[in-house]
């Protein structure tokens, strides 16, 4: 299982085939993360100040009220739950 917390970095992981990602913070920085291919997952994303951009086709919503963007969505067949945040910093989610 994959797990990380941060507070001032960029995180930049590209995920092995079967590793299972579990949970990517930081406060001030990027997510940028990348899945094998087929990969499959329970997805949550949030970030306050900042964008969400996917090589998937995702719904991304704009919070109710203030800056804030997030997602929540199953890609794929599921899978683990994963979370990723960060809040002054964009997510990206790219496939390989």
């Amino acid at each position: 299982m994959i797990s990380t917390r941060h507070v001032s970095d960029n995180i930049h992981l590209s995920v092995p085939r079967g590793a299972r990602l579990d949970e990517i913070k930081t406060v001030n920085g990027a997510v940028v993360v990348r899945w094998p291919e087929g990969a499959g997952m329970r997805l949550s994303v949030a970030t306050v100040h900042g964008n969400i951009e996917s090589d998937f086709d995702l719904p991304v919503r704009k919070v109710g009220f203030g800056p804030g963007r997030s997602l929540e969505t199953t890609v794929g067949q599921g899978g683990a739950n994963v979370n990723l945040r960060t809040v002054n910093g964009s997510i990206r989610l790219e496939k390989r």
